[in-house]
């Protein structure tokens, strides 16, 4: 999603604002009308559309100058990836891998979401619904707009963890007034 061709890896608030207004509008259409849920939106699974035509010229005239590094090997070819330019055009954004994507919502047993956009009630093993999406585009657009989201977490990068807390005793602590808020 055009995410690390930005400054600091971060999408401009702009773009970031566009990209979400579409996501939202699709999201609506899947709960609505279809009745799924996505399961699964982050920002590798919305594809940006291409209205510049002048990155691919670009990019098409400097492999022809300047061959991409490879790796020969008996049964295949490997190439090494080349960064494109920032297209001065975007296109609308498409949500796309729905392989995930469950009819209505689903129970405790389902295992869905990537751990670190992973909701609430999926961690604790509840039932879960169409709110699981909008945690995910809220687990988006954070981690979106933040620099480095290995620094801000309290736990390892790639670290499986489990939550030992019921749901019954989650509920009581969040249900409970704030005292110094």
């Amino acid at each position: 999603m055009l995410q690390y061709r930005h400054s600091r890896h971060k999408l401009t608030e702009e773009l970031l604002r566009q990209v979400l207004s579409c996501v939202l509008r699709a999201i609506d259409y899947l709960h609505s009308e279809c009745h799924l849920v996505h399961t699964d939106i982050k920002a590798s699974n919305i594809m940006l559309g291409l209205d510049d035509d002048s990155v691919l010229q670009a990019f098409e005239a400097n492999e022809m100058a300047n061959p991409s590094p490879r790796n020969i090997y008996p049964d295949r070819t490997i190439y090494h990836s080349r960064l494109i330019d920032r297209p001065k055009a975007i296109g609308l954004p498409v949500l796309s891998d729905f392989g995930l994507a469950r009819f209505e919502g689903g129970n405790a047993d389902d295992d869905i979401q990537p751990e670190i956009y992973r909701a609430p009630e999926v961690l604790l093993d509840m039932d879960w619904n169409y709110p699981v999406d909008i945690w995910n585009v809220g687990a988006m657009i954070w981690i979106s707009s933040t620099t480095n989201i290995c620094s801000m977490l309290t736990i390892p990068p790639r670290t499986s963890f489990q939550i030992n807390i019921t749901p019954q005793k989650w509920q009581h602590t969040l249900a409970r007034p704030l005292e110094n808020f």
